[in-house]
C-alpha cells in the first residue's frame, strides 16, 4: 500500500507460509517456532519474484493479476498431492513439533497450555513485525515507497528505482503474509486448500481499507 500497489492475492502468500510451516513440521521435524521466519522468507521470495512481471501492470490490472494468483493457488496445491497432501491437507494436531500441544511449556517459570502459548506467541511476533515495519517506513526505504506512491515521475527524477522498490514492497508484504500464514497453520493445527480460499484475500483487503491505507495497524 505504501507504493500504491493494490494486491488481491495475499491469501495465496498466506497459503505459502502456512504450507511451509506444515511441511517443515510434519516431514522434517522442525519445531513450529523456527518455521515462522522460514515461512516468511519463502513467501517473501515468491512475492519478490511475482513482483518482477507485475512491474508491467498497475491499478486495476495489477489487482486482477494478483486476484488470479489467489484463485489459482488452491487448485495448484491440490495438484502436488505427494508434497502438500492434496485436498486432504496436512494435520499437525498432537505432533511433538507443536509447542505445548502435548504438555504445557514453561516460560519464565510459568506453565502455559497451548492456547496461552499461542496467544503470547502471536502477540510477540506481531510486536516484532510492527516495530520492524515502523523502522523501515521511517528510513530511506519508506521515503522511497511514499515517493513512488505519490508520483512515479517525481520518484524517477529523484533517482528512485521503480523496479527495485516496487518488487521490494511486494516481497516484504508477501513475507508478512507468509508469517501470518505460518501462525494460522500453528493455531488451527491443520492446513488444506480450503483453508486459504479466495474470500481470505478479500478479507485482508477489507481489513486494510477499514484500518487505513496509510496505517501500520492495517498493514500488520
Amino acid at each position: 500500500w505504501y507504493t500504491g500497489q493494490i494486491s488481491l492475492g495475499h491469501g495465496a502468500f498466506m497459503a505459502i507460509g502456512g504450507y511451509t510451516t506444515a511441511i517443515l513440521m510434519s516431514d522434517y521435524g522442525v519445531k513450529d517456532i523456527w518455521t515462522i521466519p522460514i515461512a516468511g522468507l519463502v513467501a517473501g521470495a515468491v512475492g519478490f519474484l511475482f513482483g518482477i512481471p507485475a512491474l508491467r501492470l498497475s491499478g486495476l490490472y495489477l489487482a486482477l493479476a494478483t486476484f488470479a494468483v489467489a484463485v489459482a493457488t488452491p487448485a495448484l496445491i491440490k495438484r502436488f498431492e505427494g508434497f502438500t497432501g492434496g485436498g486432504s491437507g496436512i494435520n499437525l494436531f498432537g505432533t511433538p513439533e507443536l509447542t505445548a500441544s502435548l504438555t504445557p511449556v514453561s516460560v519464565l517459570g510459568y506453565d502455559l497450555n497451548f492456547n496461552n502459548w499461542l496467544y503470547y506467541l502471536c502477540v510477540t511476533v506481531a510486536l516484532v513485525m510492527y516495530i520492524a515495519a515502523w523502522l523501515l517506513l521511517r528510513g530511506r526505504v519508506g521515503r522511497a515507497f511514499r515517493t513512488v506512491r505519490d508520483s512515479e515521475t517525481a520518484a524517477v527524477s529523484f533517482g528512485v528505482s521503480l523496479a527495485r522498490y516496487k518488487t521490494l514492497a511486494f516481497g516484504i508484504s508477501a513475507a508478512y503474509a507468509g508469517v501470518a500464514g505460518a501462525l494460522f497453520a500453528i493455531a488451527t493445527t491443520f492446513v488444506n486448500p480450503d483453508t486459504f480460499p479466495i474470500a481470505l484475500s478479500i478479507s485482508l483487503l477489507v481489513g486494510v481499507v477499514v484500518a487505513g491505507l496509510g496505517s501500520l495497524v492495517g498493514v500488520i
